[in-house]
């Protein structure tokens, strides 16, 4: 690793910068770190199957690893307005210990955490539970597996019906990844570990969040016509999917025939 490399970048996704490959060298060497700056663990490097390098503290109790686990989480579910900050101070309150708690907390919880207001309190426990239910490849990319990213989880939610077919035998799950196009073994065996290392996580999750695999044609909302007006506490995309999943229907103005419009 080289500082002020010459290196060739493109566009990728919501518009992040990806590295494709280096032009010219730098001028000195950076140090990768022996050990965590914050907990004082060894740290280890990954390589991915693509050969991209990542320093990682081996301590799964690591206060920083925990906090990066939570922001990666929130981040993946759609839990807009939910800051590293927040979490940090949601943490060391004690009240999120793994991700099944999030959806455990009140506002009158927030409101005893120093810096929190009504209105903000409010805004964190709605955004939670506007997220209670989630695609299948949402929730596989959320749980920060090794491997298991969004265009992985993607492959493998096109491939499996549930989550409980993908955790009821892990070596029959094993040999399906494997013969998916796009996963590689290396990638096959990270993703079987990472699910048998959270598996208490997965199932307290699937106690407060509903996967639904795919976008229900039918459903409690089917024939109803929606039009959402306004800011909304966790965007109108969130909220849009969650009508879309019960069979409802989102127009983007005022129709005739219209059941209920939602003002922020």
């Amino acid at each position: 690793m080289e500082i002020n490399c010459g290196v060739i970048v493109v566009r990728r996704g919501d518009v992040i910068p990806k590295i494709i490959r280096k032009t010219t060298s730098g001028t000195s060497s950076i140090n990768i770190p022996a050990v965590c700056p914050c907990c004082g663990e060894r740290s280890n490097i990954n390589i991915s199957d693509s050969g991209v390098k990542t320093v990682c503290c081996v301590n799964k109790e690591c206060p920083a690893v925990k906090l990066a686990e939570f922001e990666h989480f929130v981040e993946q579910m759609g839990m807009k307005g939910i800051a590293g900050e927040t979490l940090d101070k949601l943490i060391k309150a004690g009240f999120i210990k793994e991700f099944s708690d999030l959806f455990k907390i009140d506002t009158q919880m927030i409101l005893t955490i120093d810096g929190f207001k009504k209105k903000s309190a409010e805004n964190i426990f709605n955004t939670i539970q506007l997220n209670r239910r989630k695609s299948l490849s949402v929730f596989l990319s959320s749980l920060g597996i090794q491997g298991l990213g969004k265009s992985v989880s993607a492959l493998v939610s096109n491939n499996f019906k549930d989550i409980y077919e993908i955790t009821s035998d892990y070596n029959e799950t094993y040999k399906k990844l494997c013969n998916i196009s796009g996963i590689a073994e290396k990638t096959a065996n990270s993703i079987i570990e990472g699910l048998q290392d959270k598996k208490n996580i997965i199932d307290n999750l699937l106690k407060y969040v509903e996967i639904s695999t795919t976008l229900s044609t039918t459903g409690t909302l089917s024939g109803m016509l929606f039009c959402l007006s306004g800011s909304m506490t966790n965007g109108k995309d969130s909220l849009k999917k969650i009508i879309e999943q019960y069979g409802g229907t989102v127009k983007s103005s005022v129709v005739k025939n219209l059941t209920y419009l939602i003002a922020g």
